[in-house]
């Protein structure tokens, strides 16, 4: 707001205020957390120590046979927990995303 008035949260004080980039700032403390990044945990935790790396890591399925992107502990074909990462050459046509 441009005439100095504090914004009222709908949602009570101290609870997070949507803003623009997928980001909430919190009214009382006024600390912005992003939404839309995505938490690095368990299985992923290679995925996104190589992304950092300029690295494309993706699944492997030691099973079928199958390479599946995103990352998750199973194969989506068959369902086997038996995968491994692959490391992408690079080579590839982007279609969408």
């Amino acid at each position: 707001m441009t005439d100095g008035r504090a914004a009222v949260n709908p949602r009570g004080p101290g609870r997070a205020l949507a803003t623009a980039g997928g980001a909430a700032m919190n009214e009382r403390t006024g600390v912005s957390v992003r939404f839309d990044l995505p938490t690095p945990e368990g299985d992923t935790l290679e995925f996104w120590q190589a992304a950092r790396e300029e690295r494309l890591l993706i699944r492997h399925c030691l099973a079928c046979g199958a390479y599946h992107y995103y990352p998750r502990p199973f194969c989506p074909k068959c369902w086997s927990p038996n995968v491994e990462w692959f490391e992408a050459s690079g080579d590839a046509t982007l279609y969408t995303w």
